[in-house]
């Protein structure tokens, strides 16, 4: 596997036992949900290549980028910015390539709606990642796409439900790392909205 895709499309580089120490759950219709509630499967592997030019249409309008300067970080941090930023797009591409399929196999309307919200929502963060790095870099990230594989919409739902924890933590640890609040807002509007993810597909994996 690619790997420069984000974690969000891999297996997680932490260790099976260094589980998180704690969670952020959040208020979903009037209730406290705390995500990692519900059973996770194991991720992809062994998925196929395939070109994902970075001017299509998910991302060929750049002209909206962050107007101010960014402060650049110390040498070392830049490094793992550029990285996670780089990463991050390859795994929005690879989530709106992956919603686009599943939602093909939908079960009901609500199950649709669900996950369009976050197809439209991967849409909009490939577009911010992406004015990001090249305000930070001055080059348009290149990348290919490798698809997720899945046998049943069920498999699909549930390793949805898995990347989108995962890429609340990548996220969520980027955010951390840095006090730029060009960068910050960029992570936050991500991280919070992989987690409200996470919930809705929680619950759409109880419906079945």
């Amino acid at each position: 596997m690619n790997q420069n895709v984000n974690r969000k499309f891999q297996k997680s580089y932490r260790e099976v036992s260094n589980t998180p120490s704690y969670t952020q759950g959040v208020i979903y219709n009037n209730q406290y949900i705390n995500p990692y509630q519900f059973t996770m499967a194991h991720p992809l592997e062994n998925s196929q290549p395939n070109l994902h030019p970075s001017n299509s249409q998910f991302v060929r309008n750049t002209q909206q980028m962050i107007e101010e300067p960014i402060q650049i970080p110390e040498q070392g941090l830049c490094k793992q910015l550029f990285t996670a930023i780089y990463k991050a797009i390859v795994g929005e591409a690879t989530a709106i390539d992956f919603y686009t399929r599943l939602v093909k196999l939908a079960p009901d309307q609500k199950h649709k709606a669900d996950i369009l919200h976050a197809l439209e929502d991967e849409k909009k963060h490939l577009k911010n990642f992406t004015a990001l790095y090249t305000k930070l870099t001055g080059q348009i990230p290149i990348y290919t796409v490798e698809p997720v594989q899945f046998e049943s919409y069920k498999e699909g739902l549930e390793m949805a439900y898995r990347n989108e924890l995962e890429a609340y933590e990548d996220y969520r640890d980027v955010y951390l790392m840095t006090q730029d609040l060009k960068v910050r807002d960029v992570f936050l509007l991500g991280y919070t909205d992989e987690i409200e993810h996470a919930i809705r597909f929680g619950f759409l994996k109880q419906s079945l």
